[in-house]
């Protein structure tokens, strides 16, 4: 019998014969190695989006009783406007753009309406 070794470290391969990697770390090693720069990128993006999550939450908790503030204060706290999650297209034809659980929409150029989105559970 023909023994294979993990495709990561080199350990002698037990169970399917298919089998590639001796766990799940080794194939996730494996592929963050393999693509780096692809895996950093990814990071990149998630960092982004939780915080304009984290500046969206704070922003509705403050404004929360009147959930309209002006586009610049959340440029200043470093919102990023091209990183979202979801897209929310309604049939007034406004557009809402999400991050995870908040989201918004430009009212004009200066005006944004900020909401948080119902729990679907």
């Amino acid at each position: 019998m023909n023994m294979k070794n993990c495709q990561n470290c080199g350990s002698p391969l037990k169970g399917r014969i298919d089998k590639k990697y001796c766990d799940d770390t080794c194939r996730s090693t494996f592929h963050h190695r393999k693509a780096p720069e692809q895996a950093n990128l990814m990071r990149q993006i998630h960092y982004i989006l939780l915080k304009n999550r984290k500046i969206l939450a704070k922003f509705f908790q403050i404004q929360n009783s009147q959930p309209t503030i002006e586009k610049r204060s959340l440029l200043e706290m470093g919102f990023h406007f091209g990183y979202h999650t979801q897209t929310i297209k309604e049939e007034s034809n406004s557009t809402q753009f999400a991050c995870y659980d908040y989201a918004y929409q430009e009212l004009n150029e200066n005006q944004i309406l900020l909401f948080k989105i119902p729990d679907s559970h």
